[in-house]
């Protein structure tokens, strides 16, 4: 952005001299203009004279005349026809013998906020590169000049231009940088900031600065996560009747395909997870497979090269994570061997499904440090089989799942492990599961410390907004959302 920035300055310092030039053959008079007028052959009428601030001009024999926004030839002009009643062909001849000089006012999002004096002729990228150039994040495409003027009657009014300097520097459209009037006001605004959140390494709200698209934003964001699924990135902008959703395939974009989508305040980007499931254990290749439809438990195993002969498909574990996490134990036997019967369900998106080896194995699963299938020893109880999967990681939660000949039991893990209550005989199929215990909320927009924060059992919206600092003063209390 920094970069940018000078960019931006350089560019608005150069188009000064341009601009300069191309307004002197237009040059109109205003309110501080010195005229020096003279008539040819009568010295007498010779006069030097100052445009006042009420927007007239005085001159012997033809009394006031309005000046302001005519050019010197306007005046010679109606100078010779007014005094065509006194003078035979009268031959005038108007010459500006000192400028104005104009005083406006610069405010937002520029380096150097104040007032500026500039000569007559002055636009406004001139009195941009004197104010040091736009920030990182301002909006050059609705800068505003409000300005004060007088008509033919002497009565003052306001008047707002809206102006895209963008269409000026980069396409040198002239409209897009008007000349300046003395008491113009020049405000740059802020160009507002677009959020974005799931699979990236900082989600945060980020300012638009000079014309953000997508793929600057996901830089700004830190990139995307090995499990993002950068080809339905979505795109959601408020409209006139509601929120309106695009789907973006940022892929493609990074591939040097198409053209970046520019963002507009407020949009809110999500980069989803990729769609697929792991298959681990018994299989000839074990590994992960992408979803692009849905897909069955039997499809899966064959993408994976079928079930190896020491494995068992009648205990095929899925691991699933929704709402909570779920262990579903299905039967397969039937389906590979062409019978009726037996389990097939459909798999989920981020689905863990193990194969475990042989029938004289047990199966733990979950938040341990090495889950997989172990043989049975004899006389093997639930706390030694969690010691072969290297004990329990930090993640996990208060319970243990046993799953036993199509029977589910509960068991305390704290007590398990601190006091060996229910330390039971570990028997072959056995599936035990350890689910995880920790939970995380994503608190983003305008906090003190947008991201992601781990919460307690119990915990309400108030505590996670006191996670991320509270509220910002721009925040809109009345619009928090809960997702």
């Amino acid at each position: 952005m920094k970069k940018l920035s000078l960019v931006l300055a350089v560019m608005l310092l150069a188009s000064a001299v341009w601009s300069l030039a191309a307004g002197a053959a237009e040059y109109t008079l205003g309110v501080g203009d010195v005229l020096r007028i003279t008539v040819w052959g009568h010295a007498d009428l010779a006069t030097e004279v100052a445009i006042r601030p009420d927007g007239y001009l005085t001159f012997p024999l033809v009394g006031d005349l309005w000046a302001v926004d005519k050019t010197p030839r306007q005046i010679s002009s109606e100078l010779q026809n007014m005094l065509a009643e006194f003078i035979v062909n009268p031959q005038v001849t108007v010459i500006v013998s000192q400028f104005r000089t104009l005083h406006v006012q610069v405010l937002g999002e520029v380096k150097e906020s104040g007032y500026y004096q500039l000569k007559a002729g002055a636009r406004l990228a001139d009195v941009l590169a004197l104010a040091g150039g736009p920030t990182a994040t301002a909006d050059l495409s609705s800068v505003t000049v409000t300005r004060y003027v007088l008509d033919e009657g002497g009565q003052e009014h306001s008047r707002v231009l809206q102006v895209d300097v963008n269409q000026f520097l980069q396409g040198g459209d002239l409209a897009a940088n008007p000349l300046l009037e003395s008491g113009d006001m020049i405000y740059v605004p802020p160009a507002g900031r677009a959020a974005i959140f799931g699979e990236v390494r900082q989600p945060a709200s980020y300012s638009l600065g000079q014309g953000l698209d997508i793929l600057e934003l996901l830089a700004a964001a830190g990139g995307a996560l090995d499990t993002a699924d950068l080809e339905r990135v979505v795109v959601t902008s408020q409209g006139e009747e509601g929120p309106l959703e695009r789907i973006v395939n940022v892929q493609e974009l990074l591939s040097g395909r198409g053209r970046p989508t520019a963002l507009r305040p407020n949009d809110v980007v999500f980069v989803p997870k990729k769609q697929q499931v792991m298959v681990l254990g018994a299989v000839q290749n074990p590994g992960v497979y992408p979803l692009h439809s849905e897909a069955t438990l039997l499809e899966i195993i064959a993408r994976a090269g079928g079930v190896l002969p020491t494995g068992d498909p009648s205990a095929i574990a899925i691991t699933r994570r929704g709402a909570g996490q779920e262990l579903i134990v299905a039967d397969l036997q039937p389906a590979l061997s062409g019978r009726t019967g037996g389990d097939n369900p459909t798999v989920d998106p981020d689905d863990v499904i193990f194969v475990p080896e042989g029938y004289q194995n047990a199966l733990i699963l979950g938040a341990v440090r090495s889950p997989g299938s172990f043989a049975v020893r004899e006389q093997w109880r639930i706390l030694d089989l969690l010691a072969e999967a290297g004990g329990t990681t930090e993640r996990a939660g208060d319970e243990l799942t046993l799953l036993r000949s199509g029977v589910t039991r509960t068991i305390d893990l704290g007590a398990l492990e601190r006091l060996g209550l229910q330390n039971e005989r570990v028997l072959p199929g056995d599936v035990l599961y350890v689910a995880e215990g920790s939970r995380q909320v994503l608190v983003l927009g305008e906090v003190a410390r947008p991201g992601a924060y781990e919460f307690r059992r119990g915990d309400r919206l108030l505590d996670a907004l006191a996670l991320a600092g509270g509220l910002t003063p721009e925040a809109w209390e009345e619009q928090v959302s809960l997702t």
